[in-house]
């Protein structure tokens, strides 16, 4: 039994050798930036994170996710081969978005040897005078004509639904 299980211990031992040295492996030269301090009228940034591929087979990149609708990210290609770099290109629009500190998560799904990798972005948006005097003014209400309202055929569907259940006591 004992030269049996030696046997295909030398049988499958190369091929598993074989196996785990090709595998695509992706190497980010930072995994987070920061913008730092900015105001909301200049909330619109972009960073490019760079990275190799130090595996020995192909990094093929499945698709990117985002944590804030304010955030988008972009690569230049899909497939990288061994040696080969490429960079990711996240574009931050924080016109919309709150003042304060704010980290924004993005995950690169590949399939290099670590699945999914982890990439933040970081910054401090802060208000301007513009952005305070505008965030002071009233809001402009508009007047809705009642009398038209009550005309559409929902409220006159509603209407002979409501007569219809009241002559039914």
């Amino acid at each position: 039994m004992r030269k049996f299980l030696t046997l295909l211990f030398f049988i499958f031992s190369p091929m598993s050798l074989c196996l785990a040295q090709q595998a695509a492996q992706i190497s980010f030269e930072s995994s987070r930036f920061n913008f730092g301090t900015f105001a909301k009228s200049d909330a619109y940034k972009t960073y490019a994170f760079k990275f190799n591929n130090t595996g020995d087979a192909e990094l093929v990149i499945d698709h990117l996710s985002v944590g804030c609708p304010c955030t988008t990210a972009k690569y230049s290609k899909k497939t990288f081969l061994p040696g080969e770099s490429g960079e990711i290109v996240a574009t931050f629009d924080g016109s919309h978005q709150s003042i304060g500190a704010f980290e924004i998560e993005i995950i690169v799904a590949s399939n290099a040897a670590s699945k999914y990798v982890r990439l933040i972005l970081a910054g401090n948006l802060v208000a301007t005078q513009d952005d305070i005097v505008a965030a002071q003014q009233p809001n402009k209400t508009t007047v809705v004509d009642t009398s038209r309202r009550h005309d559409s055929w929902f409220w006159k569907f509603k209407r002979k639904l409501s007569n219809l259940f009241r002559s039914g006591d």
